[in-house]
């Protein structure tokens, strides 16, 4: 049944919806990139290539050092203390 709460509830969510689509389009029309932080300057994630390790007697062994280094995640921010870990 339809009642004034359900009228309601879908005109809320038709509203979000269509505030989502302006704020992503204005930046399609200026011809930026459509993103919700297109305001902030961000450094690229850095993601390295899938390690699958080796096999040893039918086992799969993953030999892996644990570095301790510092990342700066957004341009002209702290450098924050990070932690990896990469293959030999």
């Amino acid at each position: 049944m339809i009642d004034r709460r359900s009228i309601l509830g879908g005109a809320m969510l038709g509203a979000g919806a269509l505030g989502i689509a302006a704020y992503a389009g204005r930046d399609l029309l200026i011809g930026k990139k459509a993103t919700l932080a297109s305001g902030t300057a961000r450094s690229q994630l850095l993601i390295p290539p899938l390690y699958s390790g080796e096999r040893d007697s039918g086992e799969r062994v993953f030999d892996l050092n644990l570095r301790h280094g510092v990342s700066q995640f957004l341009t002209g921010s702290k450098r924050r203390p990070s932690v990896s870990t990469n293959p030999i």
